[in-house]
């Protein structure tokens, strides 16, 4: 059962249940409060909504506190760099409790997994591109997930050490190709080859959103 709250014009009461009690969340929560945060009732649950089931899409959050896409991210903005981190970019960006977060609950290790999948659902968002159109390039891979010059570069250098892409040309006319094993197969293949958690995110939208 997911937390519920009481809210007056003064106060925010947090009611967990006690079958499933997260000491550490309610501690971290209390602690915000008396160091001189003014929870509101829409934070506590988008948090503890990420405590529970870990990174999320705005669309997600927005179910998740009842509210629309443009209401969830003036949310989000508010806990941005603070309480909640932003992983990826563009059609992948997702939202999860930042590192001084997950340090307070004492999951320092499932903030560093959770970027890892993060990057990892960027590079299949590269990978749907070029497996539908035959070729991505640099600039391309900067419009698909927001990123630099230099990180659209390890994108794809990363998948092309993965077997994934074949670069042709060079420098500022290289582009890349899928693998001759992917091409024929497309989706599929490119799905075979990414972490199980991932691969329902080619051909498909990821679970939770």
């Amino acid at each position: 059962m997911p937390p519920t709250y009481v809210a007056d014009r003064a106060t925010v009461r947090l009611r967990l249940d006690a079958s499933k009690y997260d000491e550490p969340f309610a501690r971290f929560v209390l602690a915000e409060q008396r160091a001189g945060r003014a929870w509101k009732v829409e934070e506590l649950l988008a948090t503890s909504y990420l405590r529970r089931n870990g990174p999320a899409s705005r669309a997600t959050l927005a179910k998740a506190v009842q509210a629309t896409e443009e209401e969830a991210q003036e949310l989000i903005n508010n806990l941005l760099g603070d309480v909640v981190d932003r992983f990826g970019s563009g059609p992948g960006t997702r939202y999860a409790l930042s590192a001084r977060v997950q340090g307070a609950l004492g999951s320092e290790a499932t903030y560093t997994r959770e970027r890892g999948l993060a990057r990892e659902a960027q590079r299949s968002i590269v990978m749907q591109h070029a497996v539908k159109f035959g070729r991505i390039d640099n600039e391309t891979v900067r419009k698909l997930v927001e990123v630099s010059v230099a990180e659209a570069t390890n994108l794809l250098r990363t998948l092309e050490s993965r077997g994934l892409l074949v670069q042709q040309g060079k420098r500022r006319w290289a582009y890349y190709e899928p693998a001759p094993r992917s091409a024929p197969v497309g989706r599929r293949q490119v799905a075979a080859q990414l972490p199980l958690n991932l691969r329902g995110t080619v051909g498909g939208r990821q679970r939770g959103e």
